[in-house]
């Protein structure tokens, strides 16, 4: 991942994800494409739309084929639990997994550095108002970040996790 390709580069490997199709085409006929995924991280699924002109007799599984990017990541939160009630508590630690939308995971000696991302839980009154952000931080195993969300008191409260790569501007 670190290193630099070059142009043409085919990227398909055995056991790559893959669609193949075979179309009966008599003319030019434009396609919309469409991908959603990760199907078992439906919280954070993205979907993706190219549309294409097909060529009658043309193979477009040559190469790499016709490649779908879905951009974003993938936020498990692992803690705490939904309808979580606390009784006299100041705080709620929350953790969360955060990973690429490909599964690679963000570590310190991944190609995905942890300083590349922005962590973030969101303390909402429930259904209302952003109360605070607070930064999570990574906490030295692959993908897991961290922090204790300051919550004001008794009440309703939704804590959303997001994360956000500020090169690729996706989250």
């Amino acid at each position: 991942m670190a290193d630099t390709r070059e142009r043409d580069l085919v990227l398909l490997t055995e056991g790559s994800a893959r669609f193949d199709a075979v179309l009966d085409l008599k003319r030019p006929t434009r396609v919309r494409i469409e991908a959603t995924g990760p199907l078992a991280q439906l919280q954070s699924a993205a979907t993706v739309t190219e549309i294409w002109t097909l060529l009658p007799g043309k193979d477009y599984s040559e190469g790499n084929g016709i490649i779908l990017r879905l951009p974003g990541m993938v936020v498990d939160v692992l803690a705490p639990p939904a309808h979580l009630k606390t009784e006299a508590t100041n705080s709620v630690e929350v953790t969360a997994n955060v990973a690429k939308m490909c599964g690679c995971p963000i570590g310190e000696k991944t190609p995905w550095l942890v300083d590349r991302y922005s962590v973030e839980a969101r303390l909402y009154e429930a259904g209302g108002e952003l109360l605070q952000v607070v930064p999570l931080d990574y906490t030295g195993a692959h993908s897991q970040f961290s922090g204790a969300v300051p919550v004001p008191g008794s009440g309703a409260y939704e804590i959303i996790v997001t994360a956000f790569d500020p090169v690729h501007r996706y989250h």
